[in-house]
């Protein structure tokens, strides 16, 4: 992860940590702030899927870090099956998102945790 702040030029990235059971909030926020230094960024695809420890305070650090003014094309984050977040995350995450005001295509996946499965 702490290479990614150095490519400047990267246009699209795409970070699938599918499963990963030890991404911490610090984690998360250090995701948000590569942002600050990928302006030339146009299409952003993560895929949280399975992490059991996304939480609302972390989504808001990744979040607030895509809201530097950015041109996406498109922008998609998965979230199923992530047993940390709820509807109201996702409330709070579409309002969040709706303060990007250069999305193109906007691509939000959220399916309920199934337990005991």
């Amino acid at each position: 992860m702490k290479g990614i702040k150095r490519l400047k030029n990267l246009k699209k990235l795409e970070l699938i940590l599918k499963g990963c059971t030890q991404l911490t909030d610090e984690g998360q926020a250090y995701i948000g702030d590569s942002f600050h230094s990928l302006s030339q960024l146009s299409d952003i695809n993560i895929s949280f899927s399975g992490c059991y420890h996304i939480t609302k305070s972390g989504m808001r650090k990744i979040i607030f870090g895509i809201k530097k003014p950015l041109v996406l094309r498109a922008l998609s984050f998965d979230f199923t099956f992530c047993g940390g977040l709820d509807y109201k995350v996702a409330m709070d995450l579409t309002r969040g998102l709706s303060k990007i005001t250069m999305v193109q295509h906007l691509n939000l996946e959220f399916n309920k945790y199934k337990t005991g499965e």
